[in-house]
């Protein structure tokens, strides 16, 4: 979907993740409650790490490290506070948060991660301990945004679909995403940005 939106000699990742970005930003100044916007802080950061992902503007020249570890840290940042957006929903809403569909996140986080592991390591595509942290790290962040959107659908049953679906999305889009480019294990690459915008969008249209 990306080559899609190459627009003014911009990458499409790049002009896609801004446009997110605008959708955003409406809905948090439409609807100005917390949790809408952790959610669009967390695009926000998610946007940069579009940017950073790609070396925009050859970002990269100005940076002691790989231009790709800034954008992977933004991706955590940005799942985190995605995460904290349904954590938000559920204590204002005084719904439980610690419910089986949370576990079911972390459960399927670690059952992801460690198949990702396994596959590095009788692939030979190990990246070394720094790359490698950074990818349980990211899983690990992702998980947590998957279980408390999953544990928030639970009770909040007029969302309850999308939230799941966009969460479960979003996980899958970030270890794909994830593993291909920390850890070259290369799973649906090309369908990364088709899923990707619309499950962000899913998340937003929750909160």
């Amino acid at each position: 979907m990306a080559r899609f939106f190459q627009w003014f000699g911009l990458p499409g990742e790049v002009v896609l993740a801004g446009l997110l970005l605008l959708a955003a930003a409406a809905l948090a100044a439409a609807l100005r409650t917390g949790d809408r916007k952790l959610a669009a802080a967390g695009m926000l950061f998610g946007a940069l790490g579009d940017a950073a992902a790609v070396n925009f503007a050859g970002l990269g020249r100005f940076l002691p490290f790989s231009p790709l570890l800034l954008g992977f840290l933004f991706y955590i940042l940005s799942r985190v506070l995605y995460a904290a957006a349904f954590v938000a929903l559920i204590r204002r809403n005084r719904y439980p948060v610690y419910t089986p569909p949370f576990g079911a996140g972390i459960v399927l986080t670690l059952a992801f991660l460690t198949a990702a592991m396994v596959a590095m390591a009788t692939g030979g595509t190990f990246p070394g301990a720094g790359a490698a942290l950074v990818c349980v790290l990211y899983a690990a962040a992702s998980g947590g945004m998957l279980s408390a959107a999953w544990s928030y659908s639970r009770s909040e049953r007029s969302v309850r679909s999308a939230a799941a679906a966009g969460a479960l999305a979003l996980f899958g889009v970030d270890l794909a995403y994830g593993l291909g480019l920390l850890c070259q294990v290369h799973v649906a690459d090309g369908l990364i940005w088709w899923v990707y915008p619309f499950a962000q969008l899913l998340l937003l249209l929750c909160v």
